[in-house]
């Protein structure tokens, strides 16, 4: 017996089985918003499904891990990622120098208690 899901083809509901609450996705852009200077990353799955992400999951200084939402803060001169920053710590965990080049990159997403997903950046 099939039911519709999101999926293009019809599944056999008899031979679900449980999924892991992370989804790995590939990063296919970065936007900015001036209005708010929040950064939003969009991924899409192996199977095609997308998402739009401005939150991550980061450890903080007690070792509790937390969600902190993405904004674009700049250093003292004005052209550079403030150190320390949300994306800074985002940019050191995926081991890349500027947000264009987590563009075609694989990451780590996982809902957060409201069931919207945010990016892993925490080991």
């Amino acid at each position: 017996m099939s039911i519709e899901t999101n999926k293009s083809t019809p599944v056999d509901f008899l031979s679900l089985k449980v999924g892991g609450s992370k989804t790995y996705t590939k990063v296919i852009r970065v936007e900015h918003s001036p209005v708010d200077n929040r950064v939003f990353i969009h991924t899409e799955t192996s199977d095609g499904r997308r998402f739009k992400c401005n939150e991550i999951w980061l450890r903080d200084h007690t070792g509790e891990v937390t969600w902190k939402t993405l904004f674009l803060n700049f250093d003292s001169t004005g052209s550079n990622i403030l150190a320390g920053s949300n994306i800074s710590k985002l940019l050191e965990f995926y081991n890349v120098e500027t947000l264009g080049d987590l563009v075609g990159k694989e990451i780590l997403l996982e809902p957060k208690s409201n069931g919207f997903l945010a990016i892993v950046a925490y080991e």
